[in-house]
């Protein structure tokens, strides 16, 4: 049932005004990526569970297939997470606007600066400020929580890959487990992880065509 203060609301002029904008792909996407940037703490691999959440499930702007492979696209690219971010604008524009490619790269544009912008507007404005007190005890001791909570975090992130990863149509598969095992056990043996990677799509592409 509508109350009474949602009655009021819809009876404002503003509020198709309102409506109508956040009907707009562009704004949500927008929007979206600005909230996901300005309150979510703990490192660039903590956005990729977070954007995960929403644009799969939420707004089912894409499957968790689509999602898992726009990740392994960054992977291949510098700054990978910048890259995910992009991939997510890319494929929600384009899917928005029947397939016009350029249009889907100034969505990549948009989710990036949403997504990043309020991180520059921090380090430009209020680090200095911070920079003079963290030798504080205080600062000091709240930082050592912080880096706790990142890691926790990150582990997080990787359960969510690997949960997208490993089940392919509701079933285990065998060959993402062993490469990933294997991946992991190289990585600890000081494999630079650019030959690890490019290694895994090479495997994936001969599975692919001869499994």
């Amino acid at each position: 049932a509508i109350g009474p203060i949602e009655t009021g609301l819809q009876s404002f002029p503003l509020w198709g005004v309102f409506l109508s904008l956040w009907s707009n792909v562009w704004i949500q996407l927008f929007a979206f990526m600005i909230y996901t940037g300005s309150f979510i703490y703990g490192g660039g691999l903590v956005l990729i569970p977070f954007i995960e959440k929403f644009v799969v499930n939420e707004f089912a702007w894409m499957t968790a297939r689509e999602f898992v492979d726009g990740v392994a696209i960054g992977q291949l690219s510098p700054g990978p997470v910048v890259m995910t971010t992009a991939f997510v604008g890319y494929k929600v524009i384009l899917d928005a606007t029947g397939g016009v490619v350029g249009i889907g790269v100034l969505g990549a544009l948009v989710a990036t600066i949403g997504a990043f912008g309020p991180s520059f507007i921090f380090i430009m404005g209020l680090f200095p400020y911070f920079a003079r007190v963290r030798e504080n005890d205080v600062i000091q001791t709240a930082l050592q929580g912080v880096n706790a909570a990142v890691v926790g975090a990150i582990l997080g992130a990787s359960v969510t890959l690997a949960r997208e990863s490993f089940i392919i149509d509701g079933v285990l598969d065998p060959l993402s487990v062993v490469l990933a095992s294997l991946t992991f056990y190289l990585f600890t043996r000081d494999i630079d992880a650019i030959y690890l990677i490019f290694a895994g799509g090479a495997i994936g592409m001969i599975a692919f065509y001869f499994v």
